[in-house]
């Protein structure tokens, strides 16, 4: 008998993505070009309501922004690595902070992809999103609009 092979991937809707951003208008693109890719999303716009949400909810990955009212996103990075529920939840910075000292502290604080917001393209982080949770569905690097 033949045996067929098997997808080690994982189908996106089985994986859900907060998106952490305090700029509506980007959140509900991020969302909705989440959502047509097949991901589950929730939203926070605000850094408290970022980590109670993360916390309650523990989605698959954080597309998180640095800088937000109440707290900002490496307060909530460093809350998330400091508890034993969310150590090891993979998060994508996605910010207009670019400096050196940025990127490092969000490596120190176990960020896996630092993007710029003004120079990454949609269909850029959701192809990232994607790799990072196993996931493919097709998705051209590099064409869309500027995040």
């Amino acid at each position: 008998m033949a045996r067929r092979a098997v997808s080690l991937k994982t189908k996106p809707s089985d994986k859900t993505v907060a998106i952490v951003e305090d700029e509506a208008v980007l959140s509900r693109v991020l969302e909705v070009k989440l959502k047509n890719a097949g991901f589950n999303t929730i939203l926070a716009a605000d850094g408290e309501e970022a980590s109670k949400l993360i916390r309650d909810k523990r989605p698959d990955l954080v597309l998180l922004d640095l800088v937000m009212p109440k707290k900002d996103g490496f307060e909530v990075l460093r809350e998330m690595r400091d508890s034993r529920a969310t150590e090891d939840t993979p998060v994508m910075i996605l910010s207009n902070h670019g400096s050196d000292e940025d990127r490092i502290l969000g490596k120190k604080f176990g960020a896996c992809s630092y993007l710029i917001k003004s120079t990454t393209k949609l269909n850029t982080v959701i192809d990232e999103v994607e790799n990072i949770l196993g996931c493919r569905t097709g998705n051209a690097p590099g064409v869309g609009a500027s995040v």
